[in-house]
């Protein structure tokens, strides 16, 4: 008989629902995902998120209804209906994830916790740092499995936990096959769609994807490349996003003129398209504990350049074979990582660099997160 997975979290998400549609596929367990928020509009750019290359959702899965998420009785009923061998709840926010763990214990269900947070991410720091660090320590001790992201979040749970506990990556990765695919087939009309731009056939495209915000630091990005392009006349920027940063973003854009393109926030579907146009892609974000867009970037064949603050690049970003890491919110760090990279490019192919970014995803697939959840199955 096959093993049952149930897996809870707020939202459905880019890169999680075709994990979940190929698993059900391929069915090499049961798969039942129950969902305990509505997805709701993205404060940062004022829309809702335009996730529009998923089309169906082929797992067995449940909405919660307003009624049903204020019932703990009743989303445990639908936990356990499905009789789990293992419970994946990710994170312990919104309450209800926290408040499942004792229910779901006292049933004798092995229960694991997604978790993306990092020490460097984190605030640990003076008296609510050690009530959070007392707090943490505690919860994290409930739970028979953690599954972080990466790396640097099982360092994060090791660090706060008082017993150690197994771990099984549950990672942000994306569909890179999808990705790979997509690309490569607008790379194949780079031409066309340069002279579109108004760019030149010699156009070397840095493309920053990003929400427009001091979060995100797309100014870091847009100082650099005025410094990067004194050094490379052939550069122009692509600046695909929107957010509230637009004012600032659209003054500094316009003295640039021409160089720079900005066709705005682009639904999911579209982002292959500019990946496909990017000789490097920039994540200049002093914040972000992952960063998915490093992994979209590296699946479409194009290397990355990304700061200090983006966990991903830590984790995926090999120095000088698919890019550069700089230090986050340093304008020269970054001008000085753009130019050691077009150093590397000018002696490789096209296709040797997409092959370096796309092996570097290796082991940052479907497949081994399956693999991983299979291991937990089969050991509980």
């Amino acid at each position: 008989m096959n093993k049952s997975l149930v897996i809870i979290q707020d939202v459905p998400t880019q890169f999680d629902v075709p994990l979940y549609n190929q698993i059900a596929d391929e069915a090499p367990f049961q798969l039942f995902v129950i969902y305990t928020q509505v997805v709701t509009q993205d404060a940062e750019i004022g829309r809702m998120p335009q996730w529009d290359h998923i089309r169906e959702h082929r797992y067995q899965h449940h909405f919660l209804k307003n009624d049903e998420r204020k019932s703990l009785k009743r989303v445990v009923e639908l936990a356990c209906g499905f009789q789990p061998d293992h419970v994946i709840i990710s994170g312990y926010w919104p309450k209800l994830h926290r408040d499942l763990l004792p229910p779901l214990r006292r049933r004798g269900i092995s229960i694991g916790l997604r978790s993306d947070n990092t020490l460097q991410h984190s605030k640990l720091a003076g008296i609510r740092g050690v009530v959070k660090r007392w707090y943490l320590k505690t919860l994290l001790a409930r739970y028979d499995v953690w599954h972080p992201v990466g790396n640097k979040a099982a360092n994060y749970l090791e660090h706060l936990s008082a017993e150690r506990r197994p771990v099984s990556f549950f990672s942000y990765n994306v569909d890179n096959r999808w990705f790979c695919g997509n690309a490569r087939a607008s790379r194949r009309d780079k031409t066309q769609q340069l002279t579109q731009l108004g760019f030149s056939q010699e156009s070397y495209v840095i493309l920053g994807v990003m929400k427009w915000s001091e979060r995100e630091d797309p100014m870091t990005l847009l100082y650099a490349f005025e410094q990067y392009q004194q050094y490379n006349g052939n550069a122009r920027l692509v600046l695909v996003g929107d957010g509230p940063l637009k004012a600032q973003v659209n003054e500094r854009v316009k003295k640039l003129g021409d160089l720079v393109h900005t066709p705005g926030y682009a639904s999911y579907s579209q982002l292959p398209h500019w990946y496909g146009l990017a000789d490097v892609f920039v994540h200049p974000s002093p914040n972000e504990p992952w960063g998915v867009s490093v992994s979209e970037a590296l699946a479409s064949g194009v290397p990355v350049i990304a700061s200090t603050g983006v966990g991903a690049a830590i984790e995926q970003v090999s120095e000088g074979v698919n890019g550069f890491v700089f230090e986050h919110g340093n304008i020269h760090s970054l001008v000085d990582a753009l130019k050691k990279w077009q150093l590397i490019a000018d002696v490789k192919t096209s296709k040797q660099i997409s092959h370096l970014c796309e092996s570097a995803l290796d082991e940052w697939n479907y497949e081994t997160t399956i693999e991983n959840f299979q291991g937990v199955l089969n050991d509980g």
